[in-house]
């Protein structure tokens, strides 16, 4: 660390003494120290792609949207043809409920980047583009969006499920739905989320029991910081389907520690008791 410090104060304005450095803090997980380091870097040389990287992906390791916010808008101002700026920058306003404004990026995105990028990163931009509309209700906007994500990068195994639990959720091409839904759990067969997906589109075609199998190996995979009450939810559902009260029961009120305040969670099982 004191070389690192001899080199910067020897070289204040050569780029590598920083870069080093800051790969050395991360290291030793001081990322804020890092961060810090990849700032004076960018000073030097705003044009440094890698070092806006590594800041963002530091930021978004801390989930601070806020800094996430300030730093891309910086970034955008010197680098208005980097990807990673309106990706980060997107996902920062989504998670802040900011729909509107993380859907003008994506266009923005679109707009500027159109003619440089390729169809994995248009594609990744459309996908946003998806989830969004789809909180904002507008749900064919948001189907339209995943066709082109698809069309652009036909094995995102992402798009394919969300796309493929929001038709289930409007009850809407349910063939459609489990033929993508189906890829995911082929090509991730111990993913719980793709599991969740394939059995709840099962359950709304009314094929209970093969919805059971399905919707208990989500419930085996999910590791601990995964665990979801909209899985065990679903669970509920399913085995209330095939007449297993004490089962359905037994998942809901476990969907009702992950999200106590759900009136519709207290309303299944007030009722089952009753």
């Amino acid at each position: 660390e004191e070389l690192f410090k001899m080199l910067i104060e020897m070289y204040p304005l050569e780029e590598m003494p920083y870069a080093y450095y800051a790969m050395f803090l991360q290291n030793q997980k001081r990322n804020t120290e890092a961060f810090a380091e990849l700032e004076n870097l960018i000073n030097i040389n705003p044009k440094n792609q890698a070092a806006w990287q590594n800041g963002l992906q530091l930021l978004n390791q801390k989930q601070d949207t806020v800094a996430i916010l300030d730093f891309t808008e910086k970034g955008l101002k010197e680098l208005p043809e980097f990807p990673e700026f309106y990706f980060y920058r997107s996902m920062a306003l989504y998670q802040q409920g900011k729909y509107q404004e993380a859907l003008d990026v994506n266009e923005l995105a679109l707009k500027n980047l159109s003619t440089t990028a390729n169809g994995l990163v248009l594609g990744s931009f459309y996908a946003q583009m998806g989830d969004i509309y789809y909180k904002l209700e507008k749900r064919e906007k948001a189907f339209e969006s995943y066709e082109k994500a698809l069309e652009l990068n036909p094995s995102n195994l992402y798009v394919m499920n969300n796309y493929a639990y929001f038709l289930s959720e409007e009850k809407k091409d349910l063939r459609k739905a489990e033929r993508m839904s189906g890829k995911t759990v082929e090509l991730e067969p111990n993913n719980s989320t793709y599991l969740d997906t394939y059995a709840w589109i099962l359950y709304q075609q009314g094929n209970y029991t093969l919805a059971k199998l399905y919707i208990e190996k989500a419930v085996s995979n999910m590791k601990e910081d995964e665990a979801s009450d909209v899985i065990y939810d679903h669970a509920g559902d399913i085995y209330a389907s095939l007449n297993d009260i004490k089962k359905a029961l037994e998942m809901w009120q476990k969907a009702l520690e992950f999200n106590s305040e759900n009136a519709d969670l207290k309303a299944k099982i007030q009722k089952v008791k009753l």
